[in-house]
């Protein structure tokens, strides 16, 4: 999820738990709860974790002040199965889906440029509903509905998890990046082992305007040598697209020798680079 490139905050390490199985709290009246470990899910940490539908997760960290003219990014490798997050009381955003990374970015009126800033993550997954395990009945599935009616389970999308034990919380890694006001919302690679090539697929956020942005895609092989290097004009009216980069002589990867290139995407503007993100990928073709 994190990128060596952008600058950053670690967020894993310890945070403050507090169940909250009667939707008594806001971001802003949370009791200091009890220590729990990100990543990681509460049914592993927290003593009776079952038939907690609704949790908060909240932490302090400092921005550093010379991030001020930056736009701040608060990213999740995963959270179980829908939260909403706040920062020093500001809402930046929600998610559902409990195995994708999101991102979510920070307003400037919500950040403390050099200071201590709250974070408060509310988490909520219905299949922590169901209190005893195997429930392979759909009555019983049915009947922990009664525990989140806003967010029934039999609409959350599952599949073996209601036979046995739920994941609930951030299980995945958190991180605070720094980018510019224009940079990266996606990057793939997809390799061409025929053509010697890879296409890099990218979309572009932030900026009111890609005109005058350009980017340059450097290809490092698995040693880390820089095999080509390509620049690719945006069109004003479009924040995606995608280009080929070169691979000469591609190693390929296996199971006994996982070799893995790296694209190192730079977003370049009239300022200087806004961002930078880079993607390992393994050439290899796939086929029956």
């Amino acid at each position: 999820m994190s990128d060596p490139a952008r600058a950053g905050i670690d967020l894993d390490g310890e945070w403050r738990f507090v169940a909250d199985t009667e939707r008594l709290f806001d971001a802003t009246s949370l009791p200091h709860g009890d220590p729990i470990m990100v990543p990681g899910c509460w049914e592993a940490q927290v003593p009776r974790p079952y038939r907690i539908i609704t949790a908060w997760y909240h932490r302090s960290f400092e921005v550093p002040a010379d991030w001020r003219g930056g736009t701040i990014l608060i990213g999740f490798g995963a959270v179980m199965y829908r939260c909403a997050v706040w920062l020093n009381g500001h809402r930046i955003g929600s998610h559902e889906g409990g195995y994708t990374p999101f991102a979510l970015e920070a307003p400037d009126e919500a950040v403390r440029w050099g200071e201590a800033n709250q974070i408060a993550v509310e988490v909520q997954n219905p299949l922590n509903a169901i209190a005893e395990y195997p429930a392979l009945a759909v009555e019983r599935v049915l009947n922990a509905e009664q525990y989140a009616p806003d967010l029934p389970l039999s609409e959350a999308p599952h599949g073996k998890q209601t036979w046995y034990s739920s994941q609930s919380g951030i299980w995945k890694s958190v991180r605070a990046e720094r980018v510019g006001t224009a940079h990266f919302d996606a990057l793939l690679v997809l390799p061409d082992v025929a053509a010697s090539s890879a296409t890099a697929r990218w979309r572009v956020t932030g900026a009111e305007s890609v005109g005058g942005l350009s980017l340059d895609l450097a290809v490092l092989d698995p040693s880390g040598l820089e095999v080509s290097r390509t620049r690719v004009a945006l069109d004003e009216g479009s924040r995606s697209g995608e280009a080929s980069v070169p691979v000469p002589q591609p190693q390929l990867w296996d199971l006994d020798s996982p070799l893995l290139y790296r694209l190192e995407a730079r977003l370049l503007g009239a300022g200087g680079e806004q961002d930078c993100l880079s993607k390992r990928f393994g050439m290899r073709t796939v086929g029956t």
